[in-house]
């Protein structure tokens, strides 16, 4: 059985978000293909997070609210990770204040 919303999302891993083919993908499929966005934001993608693998700064995280929040579209993110760390509470501010603005 084919479901409505089968092939009509990507996923992009947060490493490759600063590259030009997938941020090419990523605005590609937001502006014509999707209705809504689905975020799993993961703070552990911190450069100040312990295992420090992805080195996503402050700013960086602040991008990406700001791109998601002109996509215009009805949007629901869920927080799937980040370490304790002085700097998680920053990150996630970062990224939901474009959404807090009215």
């Amino acid at each position: 059985m084919r479901r409505e919303g089968l092939g009509h999302s990507v996923a992009l891993i947060s490493a490759y978000y600063g590259s030009s083919q997938c941020h090419a993908k990523f605005c590609y499929h937001a502006a014509t293909v999707s209705r809504c966005v689905i975020l799993g934001l993961g703070l552990d993608a911190s450069e100040q997070d312990p295992f420090a693998v992805l080195k996503l700064t402050t700013e960086g995280f602040a991008d990406i609210g700001k791109r998601i929040k002109a996509l215009n579209k009805p949007t629901v993110i869920i927080q799937e990770g980040g370490y304790i760390s002085p700097i998680l509470g920053n990150n996630l501010a970062a990224v939901l204040k474009p959404f807090c603005q009215s």
